[in-house]
């Protein structure tokens, strides 16, 4: 290949020339050979993903940090009632 043509140069401009050459011609097969599914996002609208609602359960809620709590007081406290009356 073009490669083991290339070894013997000795000249640091002419191999920078050829180095850059080859990373051209790279650019140039990766791209000819893409597919064009594979760059789709999972929520686009090809996407696998897409319309899927994510519900996240309960209990993840239990776990946040007081302060994140803070931001939203009235709903943890009616949160935190109602669990009380679940619990009941």
């Amino acid at each position: 290949m073009r490669q083991d043509e290339n070894v013997t140069i000795a000249n640091f401009k002419t191999s920078l020339v050829c180095g850059i050459t080859a990373m051209k011609n790279l650019r140039i097969l990766v791209n000819a050979f893409h597919i064009e599914t594979s760059v789709l996002v999972a929520n686009t609208i090809d996407g696998n993903t897409y319309g899927r609602a994510h519900q996240a359960p309960d209990w993840v809620l239990d776990y946040w940090h007081p302060l994140e709590k803070a931001q939203y007081p009235e709903y943890f406290l009616r949160r935190e009632k109602r669990k009380q009356e679940f619990l009941k």
